[in-house]
């Protein structure tokens, strides 16, 4: 079949053939048998993007029923650039199209006479009443699944190749991928036959209560434990077989899920069996300057003064720049600014305030000292610094060429600010606030020539922003320790 392909852009080795086989034909299983898993990923696209088939026709001119071959290209496209990240491919690419319905045709044939029973659709649809049933179904879709088998193997390759629990709760809870920036547990909740305020549960999971925890009570299965950040209460339902050890536990550090009410202790811990005040205090400082984002889930006050003190941050750096965009030659150039913004700022505030920084942070100038790493003070091809009002500051090194392709809407891009603005698009430490800030001055153009995408779809811009930039769709907080 590889071998009729007009050209070598989609033919594979015979690891990735064998792979993307068992892929396809899970998917016509998941078809053929109402698992729900494709239905979940197309109502989804349905809401953000008005199509169900992205790029594949005008919203509601295609409506793909069962084993169809739009629904296969869309499901290839994903796939071939999963199974080779650094692949430019357009969505209607001929010869992806021509694949599709030689798939179509295959499969249609093989799954006509078959019966629409599947155990994968019997364990979806089993038991849903505690978070432990959830999360059995939720792990098992994160790692065994045909949408997300291989993004779960690249996972743990990147984080060192470990499949422990830690790991494994991280992708399957907070992770977004490139199924149209979705995770495994947006998936899991339109998959679901459960209630619309269980499936808006479900999907918060990537927002885990991760924190200390000082174990109040045992009530049977039940277990009362304080947030020693938060200082908040919560009833954790473990169940009977394992109440018993939380009797010997004074303190524990993990994560709390929410499920029907209650909450349920998510992936690993760290136990001890009892912990100091003096250590307990240190955990909450280390919690709130470290790790300020995770705090402010469940530290709502203080993720309020935190994005306030964000905001004045913001309107200083507008009232040095004149806007919320600074754009510098290179690195070193932005750190003497940084330098000097500093100064000023400082200069303009009452002695007594700056008596007070210096002595709490124990500085020997009034302005805190930069600790840019060593690539970015090397950058010389240009860097931007971006504020956004109440989530902080973002740095894109490499501007000028984004800049200079930008301006060029679509024309004559050469290969450097093609690559720059790819790069753009596929960084997650690139906001879509930056992104569309330049996009209302320069237009999309260049993006998508870049993209290989059509430049009159509307949903074009927003669907690679969703598909690579997915935790920026959720909730977010500053970047700021706010203590």
């Amino acid at each position: 079949m590889f071998r009729k392909l007009e050209r070598p852009t989609l033919r594979l080795p015979a690891r990735q053939r064998q792979e993307l086989a068992g892929v396809l034909v899970e998917f016509a299983e998941d078809i053929h048998c109402n698992i729900g898993m494709w239905r979940s990923l197309e109502d989804y696209n349905q809401q953000f993007f008005g199509t169900r088939l992205p790029f594949l026709g005008e919203p509601g001119n295609v409506v793909a029923t069962g084993i169809d071959r739009h629904r296969i290209q869309h499901l290839l496209w994903g796939m071939y650039l999963i199974l080779n990240p650094d692949m430019v491919l357009s969505p209607t690419h001929p010869d992806l199209s021509r694949l599709s319905e030689w798939v179509a045709l295959f499969l249609n044939d093989r799954f006509v006479s078959m019966p629409r029973d599947s155990g994968v659709a019997s364990f979806l649809a089993g038991p849903t009443q505690f978070g432990w049933d959830i999360k059995r179904k939720l792990v098992w879709m994160g790692r065994h699944s045909y949408l997300f088998r291989s993004l779960f193997r690249g996972y743990i390759e990147g984080s060192g190749g470990d499949e422990g629990i830690s790991e494994t709760d991280d992708f399957v809870c907070q992770q977004t991928t490139t199924w149209s920036g979705l995770g495994v547990v947006d998936i899991l909740a339109g998959s679901l036959d459960i209630m619309a305020q269980q499936r808006e549960c479900l999907r918060g999971w990537y927002e885990r209560h991760m924190a200390c925890y000082k174990v109040l009570s045992v009530h049977g299965p039940l277990v009362e434990v304080l947030n020693t950040i938060s200082d908040t209460p919560y009833t954790v339902r473990v169940g009977k077989d394992h109440a018993p050890r939380f009797h010997e536990i004074g303190c524990f550090l993990g994560s709390l899920v929410p499920w029907n009410g209650e909450w349920y202790v998510s992936g690993s811990q760290r136990i001890w069996s009892r912990m100091s005040d003096e250590s307990q205090a240190k955990l909450k400082d280390s919690f709130l300057t470290k790790s300020p984002a995770v705090a402010y889930r469940y530290c709502k006050d203080l993720a309020q003064e935190a994005a306030q003190s964000t905001r004045q941050h913001f309107e200083e750096f507008v009232a040095l720049h004149g806007g919320d965009l600074a754009v510098y030659p290179d690195g070193l150039s932005m750190a003497a600014d940084w330098q000097k913004g500093g100064r000023i700022l400082f200069a303009a505030r009452p002695e007594k305030e700056v008596k007070e920084v210096m002595k709490k942070h124990g500085l020997e100038n009034p302005w805190p000292e930069l600790s840019l790493p060593d690539d970015l003070l090397r950058s010389d091809n240009g860097v931007a610094v971006f504020y956004r009002p109440e989530l902080g500051m973002e740095i894109v090194p490499g501007y000028r060429y984004i800049a200079s392709g930008m301006e060029k809407r679509g024309h004559d891009l050469e290969a450097d600010e093609r690559l720059a603005l790819r790069e753009m698009i596929m960084a997650e430490t690139v906001s879509p606030e930056f992104v569309n800030r330049l996009v209302r001055e320069h237009g999309a153009d260049s993006i998508l020539s870049a993209l290989l995408l059509p430049k009159d779809c509307s949903y074009a811009l927003d669907f690679m922003l969703r598909r690579h930039k997915g935790s920026d769709f959720r909730n977010r907080y500053p970047t700021l320790a706010f203590v």
